[in-house]
């Protein structure tokens, strides 16, 4: 029976929730080197400046130099490093790139879907797979984690596509394996090349 199965709404929210929190990390990493920590260096080299000069006497004209800026009047700590400034950036790479490879997820998966037809598997990439491409199934992992890989054949070559009811909406994901399940034990494939180990 044709069934289509289409991308499920809770996981492309969760790729966008990875996606933000991700790129707002690497923006906050961004800015804390590129700005963050050298603007507050300035204010903690000047204590060390007006420690320097005035030894003891330092935290009160701190406070007087600190309320005329309108700095924080707390005794600051010691500067951040080089090596504290380029830590950000080094930790700013990671996020951006994870941030933007979910985002990128995200808008792909959006409008996704496969289906099974008279003629055989058809997906919204434009892939038409005939019944008598199909070669096996793999459901190793149907049962635990909801996962059966088609195997087909396509001018020769070996390619296949991925059913994930986590993706795609469960009961629909199940018809379409189903479906697939049904055209191959009515074919000539034995029950060990269906299972794909």
């Amino acid at each position: 029976m044709p069934a289509k199965a289409v991308i499920r709404s809770s996981y492309r929210l969760r790729l966008g929730i990875i996606a933000i929190a991700l790129l707002a990390v690497g923006g906050w990493f961004t800015y804390d080197g590129a700005a963050g920590y050298p603007n507050e260096n300035i204010k903690r080299n000047r204590y060390l400046e007006i420690k320097e000069e005035f030894g003891a006497e330092a935290p009160p004209v701190w406070r007087q130099e600190a309320e005329e800026q309108g700095w924080p009047i707390e005794i600051p700590k010691e500067p951040f490093s080089d090596w504290d400034i380029f830590a950000q950036f080094c930790y700013a790479v990671p996020s951006v790139v994870f941030g933007a490879w979910f985002a990128i997820g995200y808008l792909r998966s959006g409008g996704r879907w496969i289906e099974s037809n008279e003629q055989g598997l058809a997906t919204s990439s434009g892939q038409q797979i005939s019944w008598d491409q199909i070669e096996s199934m793999d459901k190793s992992r149907w049962e635990t984690k909801g996962i059966a890989v088609v195997n087909y054949s396509h001018n020769g070559k070996a390619s296949r596509i991925t059913l994930d009811d986590w993706k795609f909406d469960r009961e629909s994901t199940t018809a379409v394996v189903n479906e697939v399940e049904a055209h191959l034990t009515g074919s000539d494939q034995s029950p060990e090349t269906q299972a794909g180990s």
